[in-house]
């Protein structure tokens, strides 16, 4: 399978999160093993000013682990870099178990206080963290929709 490069990151959010739902990520974890999720449900995000959350600003496809609400978010960061854009992953799949809510995403990947340097700006498309597989069909996303200025969408299959 061919991992996901830069580019694939250099688009608006919206477009992004679509294009990574059914493909796998992957993380190399301090032990050498690899953690493997499929991508369910992802959330996109673009603005600036401090209602936005999760204003990240960096180079398109790296990685930023957030807090929100004492919880660890797995974020990554999309368009052009110091635009305040990026996807947040709220759901995947593990070992036929699906894990909802993006606090419990991190939890399962194991990332925490303790391990969220070894995953905080990196690249999404490196060897600590990478993404691979194919999207799934357009027909099977469907889009939630919420009152949110700086969420441009959540999407699930």
């Amino acid at each position: 399978m061919t991992n996901l490069k830069k580019s694939d990151f250099e688009d608006n959010s919206d477009i992004v999160a679509r294009n990574l739902l059914g493909r796998y990520l992957s993380l190399r974890q301090q032990s050498g093993e690899i953690i493997r999720a499929r991508l369910r449900e992802i959330a996109a995000y673009e603005g600036s000013g401090i209602r936005t959350s999760r204003k990240i600003g960096y180079s398109a496809g790296t990685v930023s682990i957030s807090t929100k609400f004492g919880r660890k978010l797995f974020d990554i960061a999309t368009g052009r870099e110091g635009e305040f854009s990026c996807v947040t992953i709220r759901a995947v799949d593990l070992e036929d178990l699906t894990f909802e809510g993006p606090g419990n995403v991190t939890k399962t990947l194991g990332i925490d206080k303790f391990t969220q340097h070894l995953y905080d700006g990196v690249p999404a498309y490196g060897d600590v963290v990478w993404i691979n597989g194919n999207p799934v069909d357009e027909s099977e996303i469907y889009e939630i929709k919420i009152n949110s200025t700086n969420c441009k969408g959540i999407y699930r299959f």
